[in-house]
């Protein structure tokens, strides 16, 4: 399976050419050293909960997200633990496979989920998004620091990305509950666990 180009490199050297609206003086310098140690977690697991809103149709649903290096497989689950679809892939093969046994396949997941389940999930995005961190290229992104470095607010993709609670240690103080809105979608998402082999 072909790998993601997540360009750490780019994200990193474009630190310095966006320069975030920080909540103090010691925010920018906490945020680049922030985006180093981050950078290191190539694999991570989330449990989580899932709101996704579309015009005035809503789903909600759990899900288990298991990324390792570039390759990824998101299992969501429906009501009661019923299994309603498995995503693995990366940037150029994606495969959907429902509870039904059908199975799809794309180059995109983004596009894919629009088509055969109805969902906008930018599957992309969120894969850095997650994190607390910007999709590369960082200069097609704006973020608001709170103090600390910790980002409070991510603009990219036409995506608004708030983040609303982050984690305690260990779990690296990551997100664990935020708001994505875009246009007429609302996705909130609230995550029970982090599990980093690297913590």
């Amino acid at each position: 399976m072909k790998a993601w180009p997540l360009v750490i490199a780019l994200l990193l050297a474009g630190c310095g050419s966006v320069p975030p609206r920080t909540a103090d003086v010691d925010a920018q310098p906490a945020w680049e050293a922030r985006q180093l140690a981050l950078a290191r977690q190539s694999e991570w697991t989330l449990n989580g909960r899932l709101s996704l809103t579309l015009d005035e149709t809503s789903w909600h649903a759990s899900l288990r997200w298991r990324q390792r290096g570039d390759d990824y497989e998101i299992r969501i689950f429906g009501p009661f633990g019923r299994a309603v679809a498995l995503i693995e892939g990366g940037p150029d093969d994606v495969l959907l496979r429902t509870a039904e046994g059908e199975e799809f396949r794309a180059t995109d997941a983004d596009e894919l989920l629009r088509r055969e389940l109805g969902w906008p999930l930018p599957v992309a995005g969120l894969r850095y998004w997650v994190l607390g961190l910007a999709q590369p290229p960082l200069a097609q992104a704006r973020v608001e620091l709170a103090d600390g470095g910790r980002p409070l607010r991510l603009f990219q993709d036409g995506w608004t990305i708030d983040y609303q609670r982050y984690s305690e240690p260990p779990a690296a103080g990551l997100p664990d509950r935020m708001l994505l809105t875009r246009e007429t979608v609302s996705l909130r998402l609230l995550v029970d666990e982090w599990r980093l082999p690297d913590v």
